[in-house]
């Protein structure tokens, strides 16, 4: 049976009413495992969802000419929708306000970096090691002969590809967290409390690894069912089902007896957010 919900730190752009989760947050008895197709239902709750997946298309074709700060202005206003889910109990989120691009970047640039130097440091690991692998197999299957070599081949691609997914694995299992961290405490020497993940990971890496294949193989599914044409509907709503995902990871971390972020206040205009009315 879990353990109650400890309060969280201060929401920066909570609302003189918001009401700090209990041990019945988010819905009645503390939350004890993840809710996949709540993740994706959520989306549709906001009356603006078609606007606001809209946008978030845009923002990715941009990305597309533009890399970096699309992505940091898409993952800011991600964390605007964990921010007030969190000070709503999962009942709503704001909309995609293209006049609040520069508080969108702005609150994107520290869980940007987090996610980077983490891809960074994989990559010192997986580049050597997909060079190495590709090395070894073909000198193995090049000294075995035809017939052996295709077989020895065989065997170490399938082996290669094995070690590549753990260490995939791995990565999704650092990145995670940190980037959860730097967005909420909107600092970059924050995201790399190492206790921090360590703890987060050994209460949370099930969750972590099932969400990431369940979304893989959901968006798959529709591409794969719409001859393609699901690509156009996947893309733009994944941002806000991760959004949803790292929330849902949050309350339950802390349904856990996880250790509170201690997040940054920052003063905004009193109108910055308008979450919509449902």
């Amino acid at each position: 049976m879990s353990s109650p919900l400890p309060p969280p730190g201060p929401n920066p752009h909570s609302s003189p009413t918001f009401t700090p989760p209990d041990a019945s947050f988010p819905n009645g008895p503390s939350q004890s495992q993840l809710e996949y197709m709540r993740s994706f239902k959520f989306v549709f709750e906001n009356p603006n969802w078609l606007v606001n997946a809209l946008l978030s298309f845009l923002c990715q074709i941009v990305a597309g000419f533009i890399p970096i700060v699309p992505q940091m202005i898409l993952m800011g206003y991600q964390f605007e929708v964990i921010d007030n889910l969190l000070e709503t109990r999962g009942t709503r989120y704001p909309d995609l306000n293209l006049n609040r691009i520069g508080d969108y970047l702005g609150r994107g640039v520290w869980p940007f970096l987090a996610m980077f130097v983490v891809g960074i440091a994989w990559s010192l690991v997986f580049v050597p090691f997909v060079l190495i692998s590709v090395g070894c197999i073909a000198g193995v299957a090049g000294a075995a002969g035809q017939d052996a070599g295709t077989i020895l081949a065989t065997i170490g691609i399938v082996l290669a590809v094995a070690i590549g997914l753990v260490l995939i694995v791995l990565m999704m299992l650092v990145v995670t967290p940190a980037t959860l961290r730097g967005g909420l405490t909107q600092d970059f020497g924050a995201s790399f409390d190492f206790a921090w993940i360590n703890d987060f990971v050994r209460k949370m890496w099930v969750e972590v690894l099932l969400s990431t294949l369940f979304l893989v193989f959901a968006s798959l599914v529709a591409i794969a069912c719409t001859c393609g044409l699901g690509y156009f509907i996947v893309v733009p709503l994944v941002p806000f089902v991760q959004a949803h995902f790292w929330y849902q990871f949050y309350v339950l971390y802390l349904a856990r007896g996880g250790t509170p972020v201690p997040v940054k206040k920052v003063t905004m205009p009193t109108n910055a957010i308008t979450p919509p009315t449902y």
